[in-house]
């Protein structure tokens, strides 16, 4: 969706590069913290500048070129001084419009997931195999008996 609902990009990129000349680098932290079984249990801790910050880098996001590390939806974000002592990093954000029906593809990983689809069968086959392996040894050994 283009910006004009609101403003349009010519009056918000004077804005964010205000912001970002306001709110100083130095001294502005956060942290993500998984506190449970899985990344759905996740915290954000920040300190007021870390908050501001994220903020700022999110806004330059928005209106930075897609295409980083040539991935078609990836974004850069510089989030590296904020996330120090962070258990999750950020490398790259990605950038969609919502589809038809008012959705972001969320599935859609392009060449990365497929290779990771691929070496995760391929992981469970080798897996497979030698489980099938360990088993038929331990048959042959207890009849051999």
């Amino acid at each position: 969706m283009a910006l004009s609902w609101l403003m349009d990009r010519a009056h918000i990129e004077p804005i964010v590069a205000a912001l970002d000349q306001t709110v100083p680098k130095e001294g502005a932290r956060m942290f993500i913290r998984q506190y449970g079984g899985g990344p759905d249990e996740c915290v954000v801790v920040a300190n007021e500048a870390g908050y501001l910050r994220l903020g700022i880098e999110l806004l330059k996001a928005a209106l930075a070129p897609t295409g980083f590390h040539n991935r078609r939806d990836a974004v850069e974000i510089d989030v590296d001084y904020l996330l120090r002592d962070s258990e999750v990093q950020l490398d790259w954000l990605e950038r969609r419009e919502p589809d038809a029906e008012g959705r972001l593809d969320a599935s859609s990983h392009g060449v990365g997931g497929v290779v990771g689809m691929l070496i995760g069968f391929g992981l469970l086959g080798v897996f497979l195999v030698g489980g099938a392996t360990v088993c038929r040894w331990a048959y042959d050994y207890i009849v051999s008996l």
